[in-house]
Formats: structure tokens, C-alpha cells, sequence
């Protein structure tokens, strides 16, 4: 039985980082699943890609500010809305393209 529990605490503990695309099909509203590829909204592990500079709509960052592990932005844009965008490894983030607006 212990084993079993300490097998389940490490493995639920362990989180990998995953990639959102911003697709923008619905909104601007960083926080509605359908503007994300896949359709889950970024968190604070994170890898987020931004690379379409062709979209209707584009993420406005909401009340309270996000926090994301990366960000890969070769165009289009981001408005910060006044808030904070948070980037905890900055150090894997490339900014190549596109505009960061509002801050």
C-alpha cells in the first residue's frame, strides 16, 4: 500500500510543460478555450506560441495578469490590457515578430 501511495504522489506531482497555439477563432478573451490550440487555456507551466499575424482577433491579457513558462512570438499580437504577462522562463522564450502592446 505505501509503495502504491508514494508511486501515485510522485507521478501526479511530476507536470510537463505543454505548447498552446493562439488561433484566435472566437474572441480576444485569453481565457475562452477556443482560441487555443489545442483548446485548453495556457498556465503557469506553459509554452505559449503566437505566429499568425493574419488572424481576426488577437489575445487581450485579462484582470490579474497571466503567468506562463515561454513565449514564441514571430507575429500578431498581444494586448496586455494594463496587466502583467508573466514569463517564469523567459530564458526559453523567442521574440522575433509581432507587437506586445498596452503594458
Amino acid at each position: 500500500m505505501r509503495k502504491t501511495l508514494l508511486f501515485l504522489s510522485i507521478f501526479c506531482s511530476f507536470v510537463f510543460a505543454q505548447t498552446r497555439t493562439w488561433i484566435g477563432t472566437v474572441s480576444t478573451d485569453w481565457n475562452d478555450f477556443s482560441n487555443w490550440f489545442p483548446s485548453i487555456v495556457p498556465g503557469a507551466m506553459d509554452n505559449v506560441v503566437i505566429n499568425n499575424g493574419s488572424l481576426t482577433h488577437y489575445p487581450v491579457i485579462p484582470t490579474g495578469g497571466v503567468t506562463i513558462l515561454s513565449l514564441t512570438m514571430s507575429a500578431g499580437s498581444i494586448n496586455l490590457n494594463g496587466e502583467t504577462l508573466t514569463i517564469s522562463g523567459a530564458k526559453n522564450s523567442v521574440l522575433s515578430g509581432g507587437t506586445i502592446s498596452s503594458g
